[in-house]
């Protein structure tokens, strides 16, 4: 082996060692299923190369405080579960958790578990044995959102989020010394929104119970709003200002915010794993002449031919919609795309800027990315896209292992000052 190929293997082995030392979370679903085909997806279709950690979202809780499956199949042989735990016999590494909660499934029975020692005990216990029996290595508690009025949640709450991080820390422990396994991974989903953070999270105190923190650092515009908005801006821009109907400020919406602000109430960012979008909210315009960000709009925009949902695509189906020529505008404040065509107006995330948030991940100390979620990328190659399969989660861990990132982040720690003009691309494609 000559000089020049012994240090290529050298520098290839150490970019492999420095990206395994970020956290690379993928949700995966158990409803993609349902999906028409060639858009159906199924867990077996995950690329485990791709992700350090596996969340499988999602079971739920029922009326005994025990943890259920929620899908027919989930927990059948040849199921979903089986799928997903077998993906650790292809990627040796991977950590296979089972996420609890979700938005749909509110906040209801969470607020009745979390109200007694009894009702507590009964669900982690149940929690324990839910991961044990199935071989799953952990447990991510997606509950949207403690605390927060208007999920249906008392503010006593708060505070009962953190005895129960608390109780299933030291059950975890204890479960471990009994059983002579390791000990089993506690995460959480959290919000990333300065009303759902405040009213939700003990920061300074949870922190110490969970391995790691997943920040829903995305959803922060949509078709709820009166105005066109990009899904998870990375900074906020120069005009945003006031205060929201939710009484929350809007300069606050965006990943840059979310990370320091969890940073700064205590979090330390070797624990917070910041969220990345596969997919994009869309808007119809109030008047076609006015398509910049802020714009008014009258509701949701375009629905997915596979997803279903107005105001909601996949990046997949964003893509088919570039195909057939659009306007891309970069907004140069919040580093992040959108397009339009007509009266409709689409913000997402595509390479471009899921690059600026990796570096920015890795220039400011953070623990690493998650995603949401993976059947939403063009995991086939064949949705839309042409990159090949999982163009985005395979680009953003490529980017992990490019180590070339400046120590002095061309990014700014604090919101910009100053307006720049955004970048339009006309594309038209048949």
């Amino acid at each position: 082996m000559n000089g020049w190929n012994f240090l290529a293997l050298v520098a290839l082995a150490s970019a492999a060692t420095y990206a395994q030392e970020y956290k690379r979370v993928c949700y995966i679903t158990n409803w993609a299923q349902y999906r028409p085909a060639p858009a159906s997806w199924f867990p077996n279709k995950t690329d485990p190369s791709l992700c350090s950690h596996v969340l499988f979202a999602f079971a739920i809780i029922d009326a005994n405080n025990s943890v259920i499956h929620q899908e027919w199949n989930d927990d059948i042989p040849g199921g979903l579960y089986d799928q997903t735990i077998a993906l650790k016999e292809r990627e040796p590494n991977l950590k296979v958790l089972i996420s609890i909660g979700g938005y749909n499934f509110g906040m209801w029975q969470v607020t009745i578990m979390m109200s007694t020692p009894g009702n507590r005990s009964a669900f982690i216990n149940s929690a324990i044995n839910f991961c044990r029996t199935r071989d799953f290595d952990g447990v991510d508690l997606d509950f949207q959102f403690p605390g927060s009025a208007w999920r249906g949640s008392p503010p006593e709450d708060k505070y009962r989020f953190t005895i129960l991080l608390q109780e299933f820390r030291a059950a975890i422990a204890s479960e471990a010394v009994s059983s002579g396994k390791d000990p089993l991974i506690l995460t959480a989903a959290v919000g990333a929104q300065e009303i759902t953070i405040n009213a939700g999270y003990e920061v300074d105190l949870i922190h110490q119970y969970l391995d790691f923190i997943n920040v829903m650092s995305y959803d922060f515009n949509g078709a709820w709003d009166v105005m066109t908005g990009l899904n998870a801006p990375l900074y906020a821009r120069a005009d945003e200002f006031g205060v929201e109907y939710d009484g929350s400020n809007r300069s606050t919406r965006n990943l840059d915010w979310a990370a320091r602000y969890w940073a700064e109430l205590g979090a330390p960012k070797e624990k917070l794993v910041l969220g990345l979008a596969l997919y994009g909210r869309s808007f119809t315009l109030a008047n076609v002449v006015e398509n910049d960000v802020g714009d008014p709009i009258s509701g949701p925009g375009w629905a997915g031919i596979y997803t279903g949902e107005a105001g909601f695509l996949s990046y997949y189906e964003v893509c088919s919609v570039i195909n057939q020529g659009v306007t891309r505008v970069f907004h140069q404040e919040h580093q992040t795309p959108y397009i339009y065509r007509d009266d409709q107006w689409v913000g997402y995330d595509d390479e471009e800027s899921l690059k600026l948030k990796v570096d920015y991940i890795k220039a400011n100390g953070y623990s690493g990315w998650m995603t949401w979620n993976l059947d939403l990328d063009d995991f086939s190659g064949g949705l839309g896209c042409n990159a090949g399969p999982y163009p985005l989660l395979t680009a953003i861990n490529n980017f992990l292992l490019n180590t070339s990132v400046p120590l002095n982040s061309p990014f700014p720690a604090a919101p910009l000052t100053g307006k720049r003009p955004a970048r339009k691309t006309r594309i038209n494609r048949q």
